[in-house]
């Protein structure tokens, strides 16, 4: 059977690269996918990159349907199982599938700390549907909404504080992260103050200008700025971004690539980290670095 993986950020490669070593998964039944162009750098397996297009999310909405989902079963000859860090269209389309044969949720960030309780996904009234569909999925940043379904085989953590309404005989906590070190190559040595954007929903009508300003002005005079994984979907708005960075400091300060994973840099070497409450709080303290939590915008 076929393992497919949703990557959307680099923290969720971290637990399927674990999962995969702990369960010593055959390499031929294994399928990654990248979505919002998520580095599989440690995630040396088949993949493919999934990249809609604004027409494909417009066309999906009115249809009640995924064009990742289309893709990715395109893809897949046979019966799967799928892995997920949360429940939304893609992965909805995809369950719904006959090839699929079950799915796991998995960590992925801050959204795995909140209190959310499963829901059932085949009581989901009509109106209810349409919602859905057209916000993709429910996020009300304090654990309700539908995260998780309630037909899942199981949910798939590294840190401790994941999914705090789960069951403990549903949750399987992965070790050894320290055993990433040797195969993870650090990309930000020397470079000790590393502040953080927030996601790109968050911004005010798009203006990410006040956050950049002011995340330049709390680093130090020397340090790096790490943008949320959504920014990615769109590489022109990185440019502008970095453009923007590198005129505001006279380059003293950069744009951090899309492929460096944090929490892998800190086993190499000891941070500080700069920005609102993330995952990365929680892994600052675990890996013995800190975190500095910051308001970015004054609403």
């Amino acid at each position: 059977i076929l393992n497919v993986f949703f990557v959307v950020n680099p923290l969720a490669s971290i637990v399927i690269e674990l999962l995969i070593r702990k369960f010593q998964f055959d390499s031929s039944n294994i399928q990654v996918v990248s979505v919002r162009n998520t580095s599989l750098e440690i995630l040396n397996y088949n993949s493919i990159y999934i990249q809609p297009k604004r027409h494909n999310l417009i066309i999906q909405k009115i249809l009640f349907s995924s064009y990742t989902g289309k893709q990715i079963l395109k893809k897949v000859k046979r019966d799967f199982i799928l892995y997920t860090p949360f429940s939304f269209r893609d992965s909805n389309y995809l369950i719904n599938s006959k090839k699929c044969m079950g799915h796991f949720y998995i960590e992925e960030g801050q959204g795995s700390y909140l209190h959310s309780e499963p829901y059932d996904y085949k009581k989901l009234t009509f109106h209810h549907k349409i919602i859905t569909n057209f916000r993709n999925k429910e996020n009300f940043g304090d654990g309700k909404g539908n995260f998780y379904r309630n037909d899942s085989d199981g949910f798939i953590a590294i840190h401790p504080d994941s999914f705090p309404s789960i069951s403990d005989n549903k949750k399987f906590f992965l070790k050894n992260l320290d055993s990433l070190k040797s195969t993870y190559i650090p990309k930000t040595k020397g470079i000790k103050d590393i502040a953080l954007g927030c996601a790109e929903r968050r911004l005010n009508n798009g203006r990410w200008e006040t956050m950049i300003d002011t995340l330049i002005k709390i680093l130090p005079r020397t340090g790096i700025i790490k943008l949320h994984p959504s920014f990615y979907v769109s590489r022109s708005n990185v440019e502008r971004i970095e453009k923007y960075v590198k005129y505001k400091t006279n380059s003293r300060i950069t744009i951090c690539p899309n492929f460096v994973i944090l929490e892998l840099e800190m086993l190499h070497e000891k941070k500080t980290i700069y920005g609102p409450q993330t995952s990365l709080s929680s892994y600052t303290k675990l890996l013995g670095s800190k975190f500095v939590e910051v308001r970015l915008f004054e609403w």
